[in-house]
């Protein structure tokens, strides 16, 4: 799948960008603040409906602006060409239209897979337990609409339930009845989710330590593992009963704390280095390896996994990389379908992958695409 032209309308300092791509690469280059960035979110937005930069889309309309459009015509890989409208109102609920006909945001994920890659996405590999579990989630409902819709209901019943355990004036009994239905419901689907999870770090983690050998040939080696107290909880042959049961068993803690303290949402993905956490262990330089390797492997997951050739969106990677895993990253993204990459330094062109056919070298500058030079 390529994106063959983007159309933006008010999307932050973007008043008016137009452009066709080719299906090869698309270099992004001019200063911070140009809005280059502004950019891969469109292309984000059409694919997922959000931004990867923020999660509210009133910080994405530019300044005065009642509302803001983005438009991405695709070509999928069997030939066909799509078409993604998406709208926002300063006031209202944004609008998705995927050719001319209304769609979900639900809906859009996993029809045009994506991968993006950005410095706040380092929060993976150094944060707390939320963020790799966004990894996970992200990864797999773009690969799998029945993952997704378990997410989302999954998250309602979380979200009920949470709600009446806050409500102390019913009393114990009361709650425990209440809460019943919603309980049943996380058992139900949790046991699906973190099955789900489970075997997509097995399958993946190979290909992940694969590809951090290339970036990185003289490092450690890193490994990922799924910790789930769900997991721990119930029996293969019975899972929603003896998750049931320790629902029933957790009940008294969750009504002291207001809230439900097993599930999935408590979940992490586990990353070590020779054995060791990374977050206690990893250098700078390692971690950005890492989140590349993570991202270089989601590529593969999902091109393996999904009908189309995925999207590569590498936002500002490589300021921090010296010039040989700089190389190195771009020799295997030479081997990927259309990437969008962006940098403050033009200088960058001249490590791109001489693999590609050609590729589209574009200025920013003050939300305007200036200059475009094609390379071959």
């Amino acid at each position: 799948m390529i994106l063959r032209r983007l159309s933006v309308e008010n999307i932050r300092n973007h008043r008016r960008t137009e452009r066709e791509f080719p299906g090869s690469g698309v270099l992004l280059w001019g200063e911070n603040g140009a809005g280059k960035t502004a950019l891969l979110e469109s292309i984000a937005m059409l694919c997922t409906s959000k931004s990867f930069v923020t999660s509210t889309d009133k910080h994405l309309i530019a300044n005065g602006a009642e509302f803001a459009k983005v438009r991405g015509e695709f070509l999928s890989d069997g030939g066909s060409v799509y078409t993604v409208d998406l709208t926002m109102p300063t006031n209202g609920r944004k609008k998705l239209l995927l050719n001319n006909a209304n769609i979900s945001s639900v809906d859009l994920v996993g029809t045009f897979p994506l991968v993006y890659l950005a410095p706040q996405f380092r929060t993976i590999t150094a944060g707390g337990p939320s963020e790799r579990r966004t990894f996970l989630d992200t990864v797999l409902s773009q690969a799998s609409h029945s993952y997704l819709t378990d997410l989302v209901e999954y998250r309602r019943a979380l979200k009920q339930r949470n709600a009446l355990l806050s409500e102390q004036e019913r009393g114990r009994s009361t709650l425990r009845e209440l809460t019943e239905t919603w309980t049943h419901s996380l058992a139900r689907l949790g046991a699906r989710i973190a099955r789900h999870r489970l075997a997509f770090v097995d399958g993946f983690s190979p290909v992940f330590t694969s590809v951090y050998s290339r970036i990185a040939p003289d490092a450690e080696v890193p490994s990922l593992s799924y910790s789930s107290e769900v997991l721990s909880c119930y029996t293969a042959e019975e899972p929603q009963a003896a998750l049931m049961e320790a629902y029933q068993a957790r009940f008294e803690s969750d009504y002291v704390r207001k809230t439900t303290t097993l599930g999935i949402h408590r979940d992490d993905l586990e990353m070590q280095i020779d054995g060791m956490d990374v977050r206690a262990s990893a250098s700078q330089g390692q971690h950005k390896s890492l989140l590349t390797a993570l991202k270089i492997a989601e590529y593969s997951y999902l091109n393996e996994k999904v009908d189309e050739q995925p999207l590569l969106l590498l936002d500002d990677v490589f300021s921090e990389l010296d010039e040989l895993r700089l190389q190195r990253i771009l020799s295997i993204v030479s081997e990927v379908g259309q990437t969008f990459i962006t940098s403050a330094n033009e200088n960058v062109r001249d490590f791109l992958p001489t693999a590609w056919d050609k590729y589209l070298a574009l200025k920013v500058r003050d939300g305007q695409v200036v200059e475009s030079v094609v390379h071959s």
